[in-house]
């Protein structure tokens, strides 16, 4: 078996990547060789996709964060490798939410690397918006795509209702919303969530759209979600609705910026249609 390690880490890690590289000797005694992302030329992660494959690796573990995982799948769907190859996580990127949904943790690094070299592999639904596909989720509510997860009370401040139309499965529904996520896997922002129910291997997406309201409520399902507490209580279900499909196509009456796995992509920062589907699957080793 040989493995290929894609290295991305966040720029908070990166004084921690030696320690990643003594776990990996230790915990993955396959035939491995890492391959580091060199964050000064942007085409580096695709430069490497392209070593990896042709090096013959049967499985690549993505070391990095939810935007390093979508690059990957991205490359390699590219590529028409994905279901070439089977892909294993390693949480060493600022969010990892994806990563979270698989019960994989930075604080748990040893746990992450010994699922590398076990066959417990399970298919994974992959998105597509407009093109662009995703692994975790996608969606629009940021003004300011480009901004980190850091932003804030300044991010909320700036958020204002968008006035749409969601239509899927011959059924419609139109009003204003805050913002909307197309969830495959339930965590999203650094831990937050509407629900746990989101599953990655079901073949369908979870939209949850969250309607016009005061920004005092809006500000009160943040900080639920901050706390780790789901997002759509009982309480608060006529605020955020939710809608699972296939497909669903959006329409809004200004442009918006739509994000995949929390990143800015081009193409998808102003538009005022998207569509979104199950595009796909993959393979990904899971600790159990």
């Amino acid at each position: 078996m040989k493995i290929a390690f894609l290295c991305n880490p966040a720029v908070h890690r990166v004084k921690k990547f030696p320690a990643l590289v003594s776990l990996i000797q230790k915990f993955v005694p396959a035939e491995r060789e890492i391959f580091l992302v060199d964050r000064s030329l942007p085409r580096s992660l695709e430069t490497h996709v392209e070593r990896i494959l042709d090096g013959g690796y049967e499985r690549i573990a993505v070391a990095g964060g939810d935007g390093t995982l979508n690059r990957a799948v991205n490359a390699l769907l590219a590529r028409r490798a994905l279901e070439k190859v089977t892909l294993g996580i390693v949480p060493f990127g600022t969010c990892n939410d994806f990563a979270r949904s698989l019960n994989l943790s930075p604080l748990r690094l040893p746990v992450a690397l010994k699922a590398l070299t076990k066959n417990k592999a399970r298919r994974i639904d992959i998105g597509r918006v407009n093109g662009h596909f995703f692994i975790n989720n996608a969606g629009f509510g940021k003004r300011r795509p480009t901004d980190g997860g850091k932003a804030g009370m300044r991010v909320l401040r700036e958020m204002a209702p968008e006035g749409l139309k969601a239509s899927w499965n011959g059924r419609s529904m139109e009003g204003k919303f805050f913002m909307m996520l197309c969830a495959n896997a339930p965590y999203f922002g650094g831990g937050m969530r509407f629900s746990k129910r989101s599953d990655p291997s079901d073949g369908l997406l979870d939209f949850y759209f969250v309607k016009k309201m005061l920004k005092l409520n809006l500000a009160l399902q943040f900080i639920i979600g901050k706390a780790h507490l789901p997002m759509q209580l009982r309480k608060s279900s006529k605020r955020i609705l939710k809608v699972s499909a296939q497909k669903l196509k959006l329409e809004t009456e200004r442009p918006v910026s739509v994000l995949v796995d929390g990143e800015s992509k081009e193409g998808l920062d102003r538009v005022r249609e998207a569509t979104f589907e199950i595009a796909g699957r993959c393979s990904v080793l899971t600790p159990r």
